[in-house]
């Protein structure tokens, strides 16, 4: 993932693996990532058990490496999922 922000909106409602909750049109993910998602790791940090907020200060601690790598499992749709989120 290129360098900067990626404009979407992680959720970790359940305190065990973070979900995108929302991606914005102009993110550099925008068709290549969905919404219900998991985040399962940045640049091979586990993010299990993470809140949205720790994620979004994880990555963006590597906002400025061109080579970010987040690895993700697609999931289900997450409209009906609600807790903290954060938009990075």
């Amino acid at each position: 993932v290129s360098s900067g922000v990626l404009g979407i909106v992680i959720d970790n409602p359940t305190r065990h693996i973070p979900i995108v909750h929302a991606i914005k049109e102009t993110s550099v993910l925008h068709g290549r990532v969905k919404v219900g998602d998991l985040l399962l790791s940045v640049d091979e940090v586990e993010c299990k058990g993470m809140t949205a907020v720790a994620v979004s200060q994880l990555i963006s601690s590597r906002s400025r490496n061109p080579n970010r790598t987040l690895r993700l499992l697609r999931g289900a749709d997450s409209n009906d999922v609600r807790g903290d989120s954060s938009a990075f």
